[in-house]
């Protein structure tokens, strides 16, 4: 990233078009990225684990991570503005794993695991 070029040089080109919009049109071209990562690992693992059920889940990510990297490329080639903005990937799948994902499984099991069959420990009493 050349940083002697202005700010507005690594955002799309939308005419009469804010800021805000522009930086909202690179977040969402990165999340869509990240979708369709997430959903080629989970229907790859799910297909394997049907013709051999013994695959670790970990295939998953290795095949998120190469639709990721497909996925960029088909964006790059596309988008030529959106290169730059690769470097907050490793920042959003950080949050998105250690602040985010923590966050939605507390609250799905706070209201689904009333019993605490889940972890081991039986409440009788509920």
């Amino acid at each position: 990233m050349d940083i002697s070029r202005p700010t507005s040089d690594f955002l799309p080109k939308l005419e009469g078009k804010s800021t805000g919009a522009r930086l909202w049109k690179a977040l969402t071209l990165l999340a869509l990225a990240l979708v369709i990562a997430a959903a080629a690992g989970t229907a790859g693992v799910w297909l394997i684990q049907l013709v051999a059920p013994a695959v670790p889940v970990y295939v998953g990510v290795l095949i998120g991570l190469v639709a990721l990297v497909i996925s960029l490329r088909v964006i790059a080639e596309r988008y030529d503005w959106i290169m730059p903005w690769y470097y907050l990937l490793p920042a959003i799948i950080f949050l998105l794993t250690f602040a985010l994902f923590p966050v939605v499984l507390t609250i799905v099991l706070a209201f689904t695991d009333y019993a605490g069959v889940r972890n081991g420990e039986l409440n009788i009493s509920s």
